[in-house]
């Protein structure tokens, strides 16, 4: 017979002594009852029923007597179950091996019930101390991640196996897992601090630039010193939307820079005056800009006062221009067309006049490589051997048949290049000048890039 039966045997005979016992009593108050139904007037059926009745109640008693020390018994064996159950999921959690998990087993095997529980309680006792402090470990680099994700400002989805704290991997793997995260996470906050500070000095330096004051929703931003994503996006938003206004300003002061300034090459402004009025307009800000407006409108008067003059030495300057990069007559006739009226003849040829700077001076290296090649050809076509030692004879050839060639073929590489860019042929005194150098090859990886270098300038531009 087992010990659990053993139980369940005395469980039994201490029921059926209450019963024998009860029933004795039974028989002593059987003889008072008997009195008082008497006294009752109770019928020998009545008495009966009431018999029957008594013994029915001392049944039950009997059977609640027995179901309660089942319910106990069960009650030992599933909290024995449990430990022993709760203690391997102890085990794994810290990673010990499969031989200590099985020892588990080996416990709350001998004994009464009481006897077991106590043996599995006083061995899960030996591992509880080591989980509680690795539990604690874990929570405090738990709450660690937590708080670097709160202050990063990560949201529940994007904290992936780190949402809500467990206890069921508490291996020093695991360990260095938590680890690794935590300084991730410090150096994400690091360099975030760091990129937030950097953008709160390049704002202040831009607003500086422009004449303004920080917003104040983002100065509170910065003053609390959030990390938050939200707070980075929200300056790096506004950091880029003061960028947007510094190059839109200074594209726009550009613009009226250049007008100024060519509103002095007419007016012939001294140096000095110029210098002044730039130094004490180097800043972006919008009253900047209104005052360079009216300069202009300052200028503009000035010209119009003097306008039949100025009239003649812009055609003069323009007509100097063309002849420099040996435009015919045509071409500068057609340059200097005569409008309405005197003042918009004017500012329609100071436009030009722009323009024709700006083509001279992307043509320059081009007009200086024309020249070189024409001054070489020009000396090897007028030697007279007469005049001119051997020696002076013999550097021009070599000039001639060795430097022409290198000239010619960067100069026609530059003509694609300008051909490309322009959308027209360079012209030299009305004839297209890459005509003169149709005698060179190119290879077609140097045509490839001298229309590459085009291209790139062209989406500069844009």
């Amino acid at each position: 017979m087992s010990v659990e039966n053993l139980d369940l045997s005395s469980a039994n005979e201490s029921s059926e002594n209450i019963s024998s016992l009860s029933e004795q009593k039974n028989v002593q108050e059987h003889l008072s009852l008997e009195e008082l139904w008497d006294q009752l007037n109770f019928t020998d059926q009545q008495k009966q029923d009431e018999q029957i009745r008594l013994e029915n109640l001392m049944k039950q008693e009997k059977v609640n007597v027995i179901n309660s020390v089942y319910q106990r018994r069960d009650a030992l064996r599933k909290e024995i179950q449990e430990i022993k159950q709760n203690h391997i999921r102890v085990l794994t959690a810290l990673g010990k091996s499969n031989e200590e998990k099985e020892k588990v087993n080996d416990h709350g095997n001998e004994g009464t019930l009481i006897q077991r529980l106590e043996d599995v309680k006083a061995f899960y006792d030996e591992i509880e101390p080591l989980f509680i402090v690795r539990v604690k470990l874990f929570q405090d680099m738990f709450n660690k991640i937590t708080e670097l994700y709160d202050t990063i400002g990560y949201g529940q989805n994007d904290r992936g196996e780190f949402v809500e704290f467990q206890t069921s991997d508490l291996t020093a793997q695991k360990e260095n897992v938590f680890l690794q995260q935590i300084k991730e996470l410090e150096e994400e906050l690091k360099e975030r601090k760091e990129y937030i500070e950097d953008l709160h000095t390049k704002i202040k330096n831009i607003l500086e630039e422009l004449g303004e004051e920080v917003s104040p929703a983002i100065n509170d931003i910065i003053q609390s010193k959030q990390v938050t994503t939200t707070a980075h996006e929200t300056i790096l938003e506004y950091y880029e939307g003061l960028t947007s206004t510094k190059e839109y300003r200074a594209k726009k002061i550009s613009e009226l820079a250049l007008e100024i300034t060519h509103c002095w090459d007419l007016l012939r402004t001294p140096d000095a005056e110029r210098k002044s009025f730039i130094d004490s307009h180097s800043k972006l800000s919008l009253d900047n800009i209104k005052s360079l407006e009216q300069e202009i409108e300052r200028l503009h008067s000035l010209i119009e006062e003097n306008l039949s003059e100025m009239l003649v030495d812009i055609k003069k300057e323009i007509s100097e221009i063309c002849t420099s990069m040996h435009y015919t007559q045509e071409q500068i006739d057609q340059q200097l067309v005569e409008l309405g009226d005197e003042k918009e003849t004017f500012y329609f040829l100071a436009k030009s006049l722009i323009e024709l700077k700006k083509l001279h001076a992307a043509t320059l290296h081009v007009i200086q490589m024309i020249q070189q090649r024409e001054d070489i050809v020009k000396e090897y076509e007028s030697i007279d051997q007469s005049k001119i030692s051997p020696t002076q004879l013999d550097k021009i050839k070599r000039k001639y048949k060795c430097t022409l060639p290198r000239v010619e073929k960067k100069l026609l590489m530059m003509l694609i290049e300008y051909n490309e860019f322009y959308s027209r042929p360079f012209t030299w005194d009305g004839e297209i000048y890459a005509d003169k150098l149709s005698s060179i090859k190119l290879s077609l990886s140097e045509i490839r890039q001298a229309k590459s270098r085009a291209l790139k300038k062209l989406n500069k531009q844009k």
